[in-house]
């Protein structure tokens, strides 16, 4: 899974940043008419609060193919749980990310011939999602929005800002390798007072 995070929610401080567009000038009309609006200080658009930042995915800057994400969400939350650590048998605490209802997927298939009449490289706003058709490898990207809270597991990669805020409540949130699944993704190597770094 590869994660984007953009703000973190809590009880306490709801008070976020704007979720900002990359509107090229020549898009600016299209990106109005869906409802964006412009920050005259930022000299930036953004998604207003309330609307559906779904509708506006070709201009999420995050969300180019270099960066590679397949899921998104504009705000979560970083869940605690306890437990006995399986190395020193000392109560720790886990963090991980919980992620609201509305949160975005990304579904990448391969279709039959019966898309060539698409236009490629352009996303539509359909009944399932935000659709485009890529021509060179004959298959769908689709962003849909899942209704069901969730927690994020087997991550591979997450934003910079995401990571940053996690590492607050426990800074071994790292990157770490699984020998078993052979996969790079998010570990935590726990700090007791024993100091006996299991990884978990």
């Amino acid at each position: 899974m590869r994660l984007l995070l953009l703000q973190q929610a809590n009880g306490i401080d709801l008070n976020m940043e704007k979720f900002y567009l990359n509107v090229p000038y020549g898009e600016k009309d299209i990106a109005k008419n869906k409802g964006a609006r412009w920050d005259p200080d930022k000299k930036k658009w953004y998604v207003p609060e309330g609307n559906n930042s779904l509708t506006f995915i070709k201009w999420v800057p995050e969300l180019t193919p270099d960066n590679n994400y397949n899921l998104y969400s504009e705000n979560y939350f970083i869940a605690e749980s306890m437990r006995r650590c399986w190395k020193c048998s000392e109560n720790i605490s886990l963090y991980a990310f919980y992620l609201p209802a509305g949160y975005k997927y990304l579904d990448i298939f391969g279709v039959e011939d019966d898309w060539e009449d698409e236009v490629p490289n352009v996303w539509n706003d359909t009944c399932e999602g935000m659709e485009m058709y890529d021509k060179a490898t004959n298959s769908v990207w689709r962003w849909s929005e899942q209704p069901c809270t969730s927690s994020a597991s087997y991550v591979v990669k997450i934003s910079d800002q995401a990571l940053q805020k996690i590492q607050k409540f426990s800074s071994s949130y790292l990157f770490g390798y699984s020998r078993l699944s052979r996969t790079v993704t998010m570990r935590t190597i726990v700090r007791t007072a024993t100091d006996c770094r299991a990884i978990l």
